[in-house]
């Protein structure tokens, strides 16, 4: 499974998490691209910031709260396909990671 974080910035906290983690074989996972949807909230700049970016592995951080991101993926998407990329969850692109992410620790494809 998928723990979705949303504040892991308190050290304790970070602490806590990285032992519940390492207890279950799970690894932290972090974005490597940053769609800044949330600043920007426009559709162009989203999706050329993510094109700009894109890289074979590479995680994307969108939220699914902004109708802009919504309309930015609806372009991203067919594209990036039409580039030959993959759209995957997070554990279909752990299979193909190299080497393998180690539970409690930070995963981070550049």
């Amino acid at each position: 499974g998928i723990v979705n974080i949303v504040d892991a910035t308190n050290v304790e906290r970070n602490l806590y998490l990285t032992m519940q983690l390492m207890e279950l074989g799970m690894p932290m996972v972090n974005w490597t691209i940053d769609s800044e949807d949330w600043k920007s909230k426009d559709p162009e700049q989203i999706y050329q910031r993510i094109m700009s970016e894109a890289k074979d592995g590479r995680v994307i951080l969108c939220h699914d709260i902004y109708e802009t991101t919504y309309q930015a993926m609806e372009r991203v998407i067919p594209d990036l396909i039409a580039q030959g990329y993959q759209v995957v969850t997070i554990g279909e692109l752990f299979s193909f990671a190299d080497p393998q992410p180690v539970g409690g620790q930070l995963w981070r494809k550049r």
